[in-house]
């Protein structure tokens, strides 16, 4: 599977040089700081997307990976980018909070934690439609599901307004912590599922 990862990480070299410096200017913007981890997780369907152009379904079936091997690479691909802009945002959110010396508030943590959780949202809904349906018809789909929640992000203009609403909630709600956990669980189940689901696709249709 690490062949897997390389072959994707190789895939998206030419991509970084326009991609990262993207991710850095929003990673240090109030408004979109947390939607660089949508960004960068829905790189995954980038390589798929390549994936599709180059016929890479037809060569990997003779290569010695098993379906659960393929299909799995993706979703590790997409945790990685994750954790690294969930690194991103926290690093360059503390080098602005030193330039700027103003202290970092827990709610912000908890955007970020909310950012991850919805980028793995996108991944578990999406992953197993583009096996099924392939990247061209899903495209549009992902766009769209990406916007609303950049635009999400972007409507949250000042790091006061976006805390706001988040102080509200984990301060005054005692359910708020597993509102998260209940949350984390739907990511993960609908992970699992999505795999299963991914796995009998590319068997069945190829894509």
């Amino acid at each position: 599977m690490t062949g897997l990862l390389q072959k994707d990480f190789l895939v998206l070299r030419k991509t970084m040089w326009f991609v990262f410096p993207i991710a850095l200017l929003w990673a240090i913007m109030p408004g979109l700081k947390d939607f660089v981890i949508i960004y960068l997780a829905i790189l995954t369907l980038s390589t798929l997307s390549y994936d599709e152009q180059c016929k890479w379904n037809v060569i990997a079936k003779a290569l010695p990976y098993s379906p659960f091997e393929r299909v799995f690479s993706k979703y590790l691909f997409s945790y990685l980018w994750t954790a690294a802009g969930i690194l991103l945002t926290v690093v360059c959110r503390f080098l602005v909070a030193l330039v700027m010396k103003n202290p970092v508030s827990a709610e912000e943590f908890i955007t970020t934690a909310l950012a991850g959780l919805m980028s793995q949202l996108i991944i578990g809904v999406d992953l197993p439609l583009v096996f099924r349906f392939g990247v061209t018809k899903m495209r549009y789909l992902t766009l769209i599901f990406a916007g609303l929640l950049g635009g999400g992000f972007a409507a949250m203009a000042s790091s006061n307004e976006e805390t706001f609403w988040i102080a509200e909630l984990a301060g005054e709600s005692a359910a708020f912590p597993a509102v998260m956990a209940i949350s984390a669980a739907v990511v993960v189940l609908l992970h699992l599922g999505g795999i299963a689901f991914s796995i009998w696709a590319q068997e069945k249709y190829g894509n």
